[in-house]
């Protein structure tokens, strides 16, 4: 854990699991800063998800010290992390009544239909996502 002794207050590290709705696939990473590394996924500035772009912040776990975060991040890449990922997010898989055949996919408004029945996002994260492509929240469930 780290504290920054001229204000006291933790530093936290993320480990974070994104989604692509181009690709319908996953990516995780870890960072200082969540925020500023979301945006820069966003902009095409991560050369692993410029091609994946948009992406949406569906899993975040802050954790107090680095090698831990770091850690967690390459925990989500093996298959026992993917298996707690997917049960974690298992909410993603249920039916959607969408009004069409696919409700099954993955597609922004199915995911965000999804996420909403999930608790996973306030109607100001929605309202947020509509108007800037980027939301912001935690774990679906709670943390391991």
């Amino acid at each position: 854990m780290e504290i920054n002794m001229d204000k006291p207050t933790i530093v936290f590290y993320y480990t974070y699991i994104l989604f692509s709705l181009k690709t319908s696939t996953f990516y995780a990473g870890s960072t200082d800063n969540l925020e500023r590394r979301f945006k820069e996924h966003q902009s095409g500035q991560v050369n692993s998800t410029k091609h994946k772009r948009p992406l949406v912040l569906i899993y975040y776990e802050a954790i107090p010290d680095h090698k831990r975060a770091q850690v967690r991040e390459r925990y989500f890449k093996t298959s026992w992390g993917k298996r707690f990922l997917k049960k974690q997010l298992s909410c993603l898989n249920s039916p959607v009544d969408s009004g069409s055949s696919q409700s099954g996919t993955f597609n922004r408004t199915t995911l965000i239909a999804k996420l909403i029945n999930c608790g996973a996002l306030s109607a100001s994260q929605v309202k947020n996502l509509f108007n800037n492509g980027a939301v912001f929240f935690g774990p679906v469930t709670g943390s391991p």
